[in-house]
């Protein structure tokens, strides 16, 4: 199932690491790669910075439902991987929290291993806080559904 603009939140986040609560928008970007969510979780996507944002941070985290995939024309850019979550690889498995980055114009996916396991289409690259400019809250998957909620 193709989610629609209006499936996909805004995760707002104050940059102190604790989560603000989430509008109902997205917004579209120049190209576009696409994300399956095949996992029965809400999956945090990094997606185009709204207008009015005013951080100086690259994306933007945005809620995506399970079983769904990004809009068409949206350009997702990868995925969070929260601080309770391991994404197993075909070399290592890696603990959250982490930003899980794709190039643009693919179609990738992230399905379920376990309660508490991913895994995902090849990745172009995983980086803990402070290593790219893209928002990396250490914050677990209860505490991203306590919002969502």
């Amino acid at each position: 199932m193709r989610a629609g603009p209006e499936d996909i939140a805004l995760f707002e986040l104050n940059y102190c690491n604790s989560v603000q609560p989430i509008s109902r928008r997205i917004m579209a970007g120049w190209g576009w790669a696409q994300c399956t969510n095949r996992t029965p979780d809400f999956l945090s996507v990094y997606g185009p910075k709204p207008r009015d944002d005013r951080s100086d941070l690259d994306t933007s985290l945005y809620v995506l439902p399970p079983h769904t995939m990004t809009p068409r024309f949206w350009d997702c850019k990868g995925f969070l991987l929260p601080v309770d979550r391991v994404l197993r690889s075909r070399w290592c498995e890696r603990w959250g929290p982490l930003a899980v980055k794709f190039w643009g114009f693919r179609r990738f996916w992230v399905k379920s291993v376990d309660a508490n396991m991913y895994a995902s289409s090849w990745n172009n690259g995983l980086f803990k806080p402070g290593q790219i400019n893209w928002p990396i809250p250490t914050i677990s998957y209860d505490e991203i559904r306590l919002h969502i909620e």
